[in-house]
């Protein structure tokens, strides 16, 4: 499947850093990523509120900017743009899950210890 030249032309401008290019990009693509954290909220099982949701679709598009556009520029065109955005969507926000969780059970242990050895 081949890019479609509205999305290649996007894609350019952002990596040209263009004025406003970014800001385009996140308005034609938030809708999908928000579409994406509600669905792999739901398939992990969590409960979230809607600021938890909003700061993963921010994280998202907080890595495919990140280091250059590192990610984006990674797209060798085998798939149309959304489905290469929805991939990496979700990789990003299950990474973004597990490491909340992993400080979540850290904070928990410190927590325990703290509470086995109190203070005299």
């Amino acid at each position: 499947m081949t890019i479609s030249t509205t999305d290649h032309n996007l894609l350019q401008l952002c990596f040209d850093r263009q004025e406003y290019a970014w800001q385009s990009f996140v308005d034609r693509y938030v809708g999908l990523v928000t579409h994406v954290v509600s669905h792999t909220v739901q398939t992990q099982s969590l409960t979230t509120l809607p600021q938890e949701q909003e700061q993963l679709v921010i994280e998202v598009f907080r890595q495919f900017a990140a280091n250059d556009y590192k990610l984006l520029q990674s797209f060798r065109q085998q798939s149309s743009l959304a489905t290469f955005l929805t991939i990496l969507s979700r990789r990003i926000i299950i990474q973004a899950i597990q490491t909340q969780k992993r400080a979540e059970s850290l904070n928990k242990a410190t927590q325990v210890e703290a509470s086995a050895y109190p203070e005299a």
